[in-house]
């Protein structure tokens, strides 16, 4: 929940209680965090098992992300030492206790057009004992090319660059790994920028990723995460109109990791699926069933009005097989 106050905008953890009466439905549990400061806004959620804590991201690389207990009054702290700041939105765990980050930050236009350069990652913070949210080591997915080549935000910086086609382009099982950026025993626990040391270890950066969700029955074996794109029918990456062909994602996509095991250190990226001009902006997503995985729009007002038609803005549905 999120409100305006005195010209800022403040973020409150609430809970809805459904079995309470009406007078009683939603609970403020903290406004401020353990030391005192007042809790940003929230973006992305997911409860840790082992920590015992809810775990909220902010999508902003300067502030905090946070652990909160779910009870009344919450306890809520910032975790941003080990867990890191970036613009982070979708958060989930894994069967180990590690913490999956889907970032959306957005970044410049390539040079003369309106195309962004990729410029957010994908996060795996590994503690030290599953639950432990002050000690432990972040890292960042990078992906290589089929030369073996990482690929960076400097590969994908000019207009459809080969890298970026590379990606965003089907039949294609790219080797991947993981990249520790930050490990609290070596690095400390001040609060660190993400976005920027995923940078300098040459990361792989997306088009704005939003969410991420592993797919059920299949042993956490596979992790799907959305990328929003461009959000702008006038980008020159966008490609084809009703396939997304010929161009390297601006439409946005939907991406696949595959790997032999959770916690495994290596896997496969490849391209389930490359949005068009009406299954664009994927924001939100959550599996159906084991086959199907669902996204929910939102391509933005720029878009929408560049499409002239409001009313296609909605849920896509795909199966995975």
């Amino acid at each position: 929940m999120a409100a305006t106050i005195d010209g800022k905008k403040r973020g409150y953890l609430t809970r809805i209680n459904l079995d309470a009466d009406a007078k009683h439905r939603v609970t403020l549990l903290a406004d401020q965090d353990v030391s005192g400061q007042p809790i940003e806004t929230i973006d992305g959620s997911t409860w840790d098992p082992w920590a015992k804590r809810l775990i909220f991201t902010t999508e902003s690389a300067s502030k905090p992300t946070y652990a909160a207990t779910a009870d009344f009054p919450s306890q809520v702290e910032d975790v941003s030492g080990a867990l890191g700041r970036g613009g982070y939105e979708g958060v989930q765990n894994d069967p180990a206790g590690n913490l999956w980050i889907v970032e959306d930050i957005g970044g410049a236009n390539k040079a003369g057009t309106v195309s962004k350069i990729p410029n957010s990652f994908i996060f795996r913070y590994v503690p030290q004992h599953p639950g432990d949210l002050h000690n432990g080591k972040l890292q960042v997915l990078q992906v290589l090319n089929e030369s073996g080549a990482p690929i960076t935000q400097e590969s994908q910086t000019a207009v459809n660059a080969p890298d970026q086609v590379l990606i965003h382009s089907y039949g294609h099982s790219l080797d991947t790994k993981w990249i520790t950026i930050h490990d609290t025993t070596v690095d400390g626990t001040a609060p660190f920028n993400a976005n920027a040391l995923a940078k300098g270890a040459h990361g792989t950066p997306f088009k704005r990723p939003e969410n991420g969700q592993f797919r059920p029955g299949v042993g956490f074996k596979q992790f799907f995460f959305d990328e929003t794109g461009d959000t702008n029918a006038l980008s020159v990456e966008n490609g084809d109109k009703t396939s997304g062909a010929g161009g390297s994602g601006g439409w946005g996509a939907v991406q696949r990791l595959t790997q032999s095991s959770p916690s495994a250190n290596t896997r496969k990226l490849s391209l389930f699926f490359l949005s068009n001009e009406n299954q664009t902006g994927f924001d939100n997503v959550a599996f159906l069933s084991r086959d199907h995985v669902s996204f929910v729009e939102d391509a933005g007002d720029l878009l929408h009005t560049q499409r002239s038609n409001d009313t296609r803005a909605g849920v896509t549905s795909t199966t995975q097989t």
